[in-house]
């Protein structure tokens, strides 16, 4: 699909300046700075959904593995892939100005892979993250409701434009009876 003179001028007010994708998967390989998951919860920076919990560090090695409390076997992936876009949100977002903070859309497993030792099982994830400046998605938001611009037009930005990013989470998957 070619872009006319009207999607570059949307492309132009959308991203007067694009993030730098490197900044920001160096940002999601390590724990937001001064948070611990406990800090997080208790700030509502990090909410546990009805069915589970989370409970360790913030997942970025086998030593800091996330625990995800309550739930089942047929609802821990969901809450893995909840765990991971809260996290990444607040990695990428943690004491920024509004104005640079990036909103994730969409989570995805890349590579999963179950691994043990003697004592604990982990899940260890890489996840692709697809994502926006929130600028950017409030500027589109803005941009529908005053009927500048149509549904296959932001569809077309979107997949042009999303800033594509990668993070990993390990989950100590040990059943609460061996722990």
């Amino acid at each position: 699909m070619k872009m006319n003179e009207a999607e570059n001028k949307i492309i132009e007010k959308l991203y007067p300046k694009k993030p730098s994708v490197e900044k920001l998967n160096e940002l999601l390989s390590q724990p937001p700075e001064g948070l611990s998951m406990e800090n997080a919860k208790e700030r509502n920076l990090i909410s546990p959904n009805m069915f589970a919990d989370y409970t360790g560090g913030w997942g970025h090695s086998e030593e800091d593995a996330v625990v995800i409390t309550g739930g089942n076997s047929w609802t821990c992936v969901d809450h893995q892939l909840d765990f991971v876009l809260q996290r990444s949100e607040l990695e990428l977002n943690n004491g920024r100005p509004e104005a640079e903070q990036i909103v994730c859309v969409k989570c995805s497993v890349r590579f999963q892979s179950l691994m043990d030792n003697d004592e604990k099982e982990y899940d260890a994830v890489d996840y692709q993250l697809h994502c926006l400046p929130r600028t950017v998605m409030e500027t589109m938001n803005r941009m529908i409701l005053n009927g500048e611009i149509d549904m296959k037009t932001i569809a077309w930005v979107i997949m042009r434009n999303q800033l594509v990013l990668s993070t990993s989470a390990w989950f100590d998957i040990t059943l609460p009876m061996s722990r």
